[in-house]
């Protein structure tokens, strides 16, 4: 069986989701298939790939007021119409090479993990072009319109509410299972905490606060990490700056002879952090939320972005299992109840038990590979 995970390389997620998914398949214990995992914007121009993705990060890093507006706006029913025509131009255009490459490797199951390879996939399928089976992986608790297509067979969503969400749309209550976002199975595995907790030079007992700001580091992560430093003698922080080098080595150089913070920049070892933290404070981004919920971590959102983060944040704060701050400020006061009330904490982790969902990557799995 030919299997293609398909993601864009627009924000980390969707190739974290992507990535996830592929671990997992190979992991299944079944007859060997022919197995791709690609980015479709490697199918456009380099300057094409470049604008797609540096757009998002520019518009979420600086403009995030801008970016909720076309969000919003183009989840909107009327304008969503309107700009179909416009979505097809734009992917027949610039993906040609990837509409040739799918047909010329006629793929049995296509799995994609960002809606541009399902407007294109649906689109050849139903022109007759394609042949396949086509599950989508929702990144997000939000559904926006742009996830939505005529011939998706399968969408595999993160939670009941983001199921209601695609019926309220009008899909078909049949093609949606609620399996969760895909995480990669590192983050289900147990882990030897002491140990954990001795490699990172971290005292056993104390609480852990672990900080992020994403694949590329947005937010205010300095100011932030200045802030909750001073919370309390008895809490470790662990700050992950991504792909932000500067502020990386900033944090390093004003920390390094601190031994209650530690500073890492992009690192393969999140599911290990996550592992030995107490409470995650972050903006609330589908994987990252995804991987905290699968690791039994609450959450403490500061600022989202308008848009799918403040869907995911809505979703975790309905269930209790994390809770929003709107600044600096309100996130040290929130931290402090969990450090020194630790009921607190224990009623967010219950309402993390009641939205997390094991063995997600490979529940979707099933679901590609099973009528094969």
């Amino acid at each position: 069986m030919k299997i293609l995970i398909v993601y864009a390389s627009a924000g980390a997620g969707h190739k974290k989701c992507a990535e996830a998914l592929y671990e997992a398949l190979r992991l299944t214990p079944s007859a060997e298939h022919d197995i791709k995992l690609i980015d479709s914007l490697d199918y456009s121009s380099h300057f094409f790939k470049w604008l797609y993705g540096r757009q998002y990060i520019t518009l979420i890093n600086y403009l995030p007021l801008i970016w909720g507006f076309f969000y919003y706006s183009l989840d909107n029913q009327r304008i969503y119409k309107l700009t179909n025509s416009i979505r097809r131009l734009i992917n027949g255009c610039a993906l040609k090479k990837f509409e040739r490459f799918l047909c010329d490797y006629q793929p049995d199951v296509v799995i994609a993990t960002h809606f541009m390879t399902n407007e294109i996939v649906s689109y050849l399928k139903q022109k007759g072009r394609l042949n396949c089976r086509l599950v989508t992986a929702v990144t997000d608790f939000k559904v926006h319109s742009f996830w939505i297509a005529k011939e998706v067979d399968t969408y595999a969503v993160a939670a009941e509410k983001t199921m209601q969400d695609l019926i309220d749309r009008g899909v078909d209550y049949k093609k949606i299972a609620v399996t969760g976002v895909a995480v990669s199975p590192k983050f289900e595995q147990p882990h030897d905490k002491k140990t954990l907790k001795k490699q990172l030079g971290l005292e056993q007992n104390l609480f852990i606060a672990l900080i992020i700001g994403g694949g590329f580091g947005v937010g205010p992560l300095g100011k932030l990490t200045d802030s909750l430093v001073n919370v309390s003698e008895k809490a470790n922080f662990i700050v992950v700056c991504g792909k932000n080098k500067r502020l990386f080595t900033n944090l390093q150089k004003k920390y390094a002879a601190c031994n209650r913070v530690k500073i890492f920049g992009f690192t393969e070892r999140i599911h290990q952090l996550m592992s030995v933290s107490d409470v995650l404070i972050s903006k609330s981004g589908g994987m990252t939320t995804s991987e905290a919920l699968t690791s039994g971590l609450a959450m403490i959102v500061l600022r989202p972005i308008p848009g799918q983060e403040s869907g995911n944040c809505k979703a975790l704060v309905q269930l209790q299992a994390a809770v929003k701050v709107k600044n600096v400020k309100e996130a040290k006061e929130r931290l402090t109840e969990l450090i020194t009330d630790p009921t607190k904490l224990m009623q967010l982790k219950n309402g993390v038990s009641k939205l997390a969902k094991p063995n997600s990557a490979k529940r979707i799995i099933e679901l590609a590979i099973e009528d094969k």
